[in-house]
């Protein structure tokens, strides 16, 4: 079953809109793929059943979202397949329920769209570069032997990590490279090429949750296979 992932992130307004959409579509295409073909078997030949989408700001990812959703449950949805909200937790995460989170979160207070489930929502915590932190020597690799690991958190979940601090992590540990301080959209997207998404699954269970639903709509529902556990446990 085809799954449209509404992303937060990506170009918003301006020339490098489109650019920085082509970049982010494919960046985490390329990852989430290349995180079911390591973690699940009859994986293979999955890339045409994922579509990211960039939507820019948060507000927008859930607006598209919703709408999407709407189409489906209305069965106007000439795409059909699944949709997936796919935003930045922010803040800490008090609920293991997606939608209470995003309801009480100050600036988002979003309601649970008409017939959405739990795993229609699925949070980056508290942000993308979380997710780095995972893999500093992909990190090293990308930025070169200048990029100073030690000033990255070592805590194992990632997730743990509050945001202002990873951004501050990766800004200090990128100051001294030839590539310059970190920037989202300037780095983000190419550091996914250098990253090892098994790292990433053992260190944030936020992501192997959202692994876990890919597989389920994508290669349970297409082979009518039973449920299964991943490598990596989350």
């Amino acid at each position: 079953m085809r799954v449209r992932i509404y992303l937060e992130g990506g170009g918003e307004k301006g020339q490098s809109k489109k650019g920085l959409d082509v970049k982010a579509r494919q960046a985490l295409k390329t990852f989430l793929i290349s995180a079911l073909k390591k973690q699940y078997p009859y994986s293979e030949g999955m890339d045409e059943y994922l579509n990211v989408i960039p939507c820019g700001t948060r507000r927008m990812a859930y607006k598209h979202f919703s709408n999407a959703l709407e189409r489906r449950n209305r069965g106007e949805d000439k795409e059909k397949g699944e949709v997936l909200l796919l935003v930045d937790s922010e803040d800490p995460i008090k609920t293991v329920n997606p939608w209470e989170h995003l309801k009480g979160r100050e600036g988002d207070q979003w309601e649970r769209p008409n017939g959405a489930t739990d795993e229609h929502a699925h949070l980056m915590v508290h942000c993308m570069e979380n997710w780095f932190l995972a893999d500093p020597q992909a990190l090293r690799a990308y930025f070169g032997q200048d990029f100073n690991n030690s000033a990255l958190s070592t805590t194992h979940t990632v997730e743990d990590v509050l945001k202002s601090v990873v951004l501050q992590e990766l800004e200090k540990a990128s100051s001294g490279t030839t590539k310059g301080k970190y920037g989202k959209g300037k780095h983000s997207f190419d550091i996914f090429e250098k990253m090892d998404p098994i790292k990433v699954q053992d260190r944030a269970p936020w992501f192997c949750r959202l692994l876990k639903t890919l597989d389920n709509i994508m290669i349970h529902k297409r082979h009518n296979k039973s449920t299964r556990q991943c490598k990596t446990p989350c």
